[in-house]
């Protein structure tokens, strides 16, 4: 039995490492950006763990693929080592987007999605902006170092153990059978559980508060979730101003009495955008907080 299960048992190991890497970087992530949540718990970490399992089991979709391979040359050296390499690269990309978020949330308040990529591809600011990127923020960079050398030392350690399986016709169709099996798996845990869509980002609002919401998603989710949506076009209904003006022109100008201007009438219009009327005194007939703006309503429309 355990030489059946071995893959088996390195595949959920090695996932397992990449599970414990995404967890650490939301710990760091709320630990630098702590002050820009609130009523945080638990459940913001569990929940947090669902994203995770769905952007890991999308990056390894390789890695897992070329690990259930029914075939007697996955127990050979340097076909582990080929699996060891897709692994770090995959996952060495991802603990980097989520590093990066750690500092570049304070600038845009959200995870980073994948008009970040576009951005870079755009201009040239980007490119020159990284080497004070990585002067200012070289920590990040030892915190990734660290966390590869853990990744490290984890992965060996599933490494000790050998297959000692002999390949048959019965080797084959039982791996082939537990390999579609385990591959049907980490599909329902992608899309994250038989609901009739996958997960996306605004799925995240349903498990906290929404200030809470960059917390509990991750980089490389957000950016898988974002490759591929279409941007607004800017539409351009008018070949000119000058055709625009002729049809309607907002601007007048009043050069003859009574409207000159030191008679003209000042005619100022306020317009308060997502204000609830509970925040003034005059509407609610309570207390107010917008004194002044309370004050010209008494003598206004």
């Amino acid at each position: 039995m355990g030489k059946t299960f071995f893959h088996t048992k390195l595949i959920f190991q090695r996932i397992g490492i990449v599970v414990l890497m995404f967890t650490i970087c939301r710990i760091l992530f709320y630990a630098f950006n702590s002050t820009h949540f609130s009523n945080v718990g638990f459940s913001e970490f569990l929940s947090g763990l669902l994203f995770d399992l769905s952007a890991i089991a999308m990056l390894n979709s390789p890695f897992i693929t070329f690990h259930i391979l029914p075939f007697p040359f996955r127990d050979t050296r340097w076909y582990q080592k080929f699996l060891k390499l897709v692994f770090y690269f995959t996952n060495g990309l991802a603990i980097a987007l989520n590093l990066m978020d750690i500092e570049y949330f304070k600038f845009t308040f959200k995870r980073s999605t994948y008009d970040l990529i576009s951005m870079m591809g755009m201009g040239d600011d980007i490119q020159q902006l990284i080497p004070s990127f990585l002067k200012d923020y070289w920590y990040l960079i030892l915190i990734f170092g660290v966390m590869l050398l853990i990744m490290e030392w984890l992965y060996r350690k599933t490494q000790r153990g050998k297959n000692g399986a002999i390949f048959s016709l019965k080797y084959l169709i039982t791996h082939t059978i537990i390999g579609m099996i385990i591959f049907g798996l980490f599909l329902v845990i992608y899309r994250g559980g038989f609901q009739l869509r996958p997960i996306n980002i605004i799925n995240a609002s349903a498990y906290t508060e929404s200030q809470n919401i960059p917390l509990v998603l991750n980089t490389p989710f957000t950016m898988i979730k974002t490759v591929g949506k279409k941007e607004l076009k800017e539409v351009q209904y008018y070949e000119d101003e000058q055709t625009m003006n002729a049809i309607f022109n907002p601007i007048k100008q009043y050069n003859t009495p009574p409207y000159d201007s030191l008679n003209a009438p000042n005619v100022v219009i306020i317009i308060l955008e997502s204000f609830s009327k509970e925040y003034s005194g005059t509407l609610n007939g309570r207390k107010g907080y917008m004194p002044f703006i309370d004050s010209l309503m008494n003598e206004a429309l």
